[in-house]
């Protein structure tokens, strides 16, 4: 096959099996390029350090850049706490020449962090689009946040990066950036007294918890290692966790699940922010493998009630207020994950909507971006009294249902005044299901939200 007129050439396909000391080219290259571009964010988290000198090992001495931080904005969402502003007009304002150049764009897009701490830089190649013999275009993705006097301040953005090739002991050799463009660009200013709204508080919390240290720190693969293969440790996680109030003392508790073999954990929040588990005293210590995991009030007696998903059953357990709980009933489902909420009929009490993602051991998707081969999701209506009906066929959401879901979210997308719902699915197109009046239809096509596979998780607007 002739190359393409520009000089650029396929990545070679290398045959794993008959020559397994050939690594594929572009991930030499990949890995070359993020060592330089981990010196660069290690560089921006002290922009006073930005020279010509310091980058001299990462560039080529007349290395071509663009503005990296736009002049003009508009602002995509506000609110009394945060400003999320995107760039405007970057791509019409030429590029500079040299190392010094460079520095000097690093520098100015730096300026917003003159005065923060903390200031961590990350980033991730997410393209090859080109390699020829010297040379390798890619897409980077750039995020860097600090903390401020008054808040925090973050950059998104993306670059274009291409790079010079020089001739080593792999394939890739060498790489130094020769050009810089500048595609998107965003910035995020949060006003908060502390610096950022949130921070890992995690070895604060649990110090006093032997049960964190012993049980949830070690990890699936350790736990895996030792546990009977028959207790079935599966690989991939996914064990939920819940907050709520669960003894009504007016602070979140938090409901953690665990692999089959090991109890589930109920850590109560105490005054000072540290927890203690109570889960053996509350009844809800449970050793099946656990999956989604609720706290939400399901009688409405005004606390918080248990919905767990184990095994292959969803067991429903009533709180008396004072985290005590009681099993009160269960119903088998496929092989159901996670859980989501939502009074869907208007008749006053939630009802629970179960994603099912299918057999991840004995099956696969029939077709990765568009599978409907994966678990049936199911609809349980409330029907008070602790009785739980399974109307999924008559609600209208047993339409491309089977597409290997994850997550789920419900909110009135079309302001009618009930619960719509959208649906992520890792293999097939996300569903959007219009609420009329508690029927459902599949609307995600004509609605732009369908995305092409991979959904990982669903969030509700606040």
């Amino acid at each position: 096959m002739d190359p393409p007129p520009d000089g650029s050439q396929d990545i070679p396909v290398v045959d794993a099996v008959n020559d397994s000391d050939t690594e594929w080219e572009s991930e030499q290259f990949s890995a070359a390029a993020e060592s330089q571009l981990k010196q660069l964010g290690q560089l921006l988290d002290d922009p006073g350090a930005i020279t010509s000198d310091s980058l001299s090992s990462m560039v080529v001495p007349d290395v071509e850049s663009t503005t990296l931080r736009p002049r003009e904005f508009d602002d995509r969402f506000r609110t009394v706490s945060m400003t999320v502003r995107r760039g405007l007009n970057f791509r019409s304002g030429g590029s500079s020449r040299g190392a010094e150049a460079f520095a000097e764009s690093l520098r100015k897009m730096s300026e917003p962090l003159a005065d923060a701490g903390r200031i961590h830089s990350k980033f991730k190649i997410i393209s090859v689009q080109t390699i020829a013999a010297s040379e390798v275009s890619t897409d980077v993705i750039f995020q860097r946040a600090g903390e401020q006097p008054g808040g925090s301040f973050q950059q998104d953005a993306v670059w274009n990066c291409i790079w010079n090739r020089i001739p080593g002991e792999n394939s890739a050799g060498t790489v130094q950036l020769r050009q810089v463009s500048l595609l998107e660009y965003k910035e995020v200013l949060q006003s908060s007294p502390e610096g950022h709204t949130f921070s890992d508080c995690t070895e604060s919390v649990f110090r006093n918890e032997p049960t964190f240290r012993q049980q949830l720190l070690p990890g699936i693969d350790y736990w895996r290692s030792l546990f009977q293969k028959q207790y079935g440790v599966y690989p991939f996680g996914h064990h939920g966790i819940a907050v709520g109030d669960v003894n009504n003392d007016g602070l979140d508790d938090l409901y953690a699940g665990q692999p089959a073999g090991l109890p589930n954990r109920l850590y109560l929040q105490n005054a000072d922010g540290t927890v203690t588990d109570a889960a053996a005293d509350a009844g809800v210590d449970l050793l099946n493998r656990t999956r989604g995991v609720l706290l939400v009030d399901l009688d409405n007696d005004a606390d918080q009630d248990l919905i767990a998903v184990l095994e292959q059953v969803i067991v429903f357990m009533e709180n008396d207020g004072a985290a005590h709980f009681t099993e009160m009933c269960a119903v088998p489902t496929g092989d159901p994950g996670s859980l989501s909420v939502a009074d869907y009929d208007g008749d006053g009490d939630l009802d629970v909507y179960v994603v099912n993602y299918g057999d991840r051991l004995r099956s696969a998707p029939d077709v990765y971006h568009d599978a409907n081969n994966g678990g049936a999701n199911v609809l349980l209506r409330n029907d008070g009294n602790w009785t739980f009906v399974d109307v999924t066929e008559e609600s209208g959401l047993a339409v491309n249902n089977r597409r290997w879901s994850f997550a789920a979210s419900w909110e009135d997308f079309d302001d009618d005044g009930d619960m719509d719902l959208y649906v992520a699915n890792d293999f097939g197109r996300n569903n959007l299901y219009r609420n009329d009046h508690g029927r459902f239809t599949d609307i995600a096509p004509e609605a732009g939200v369908e995305d092409m596979a991979a959904g990982m998780s669903a969030l509700t607007p606040v």
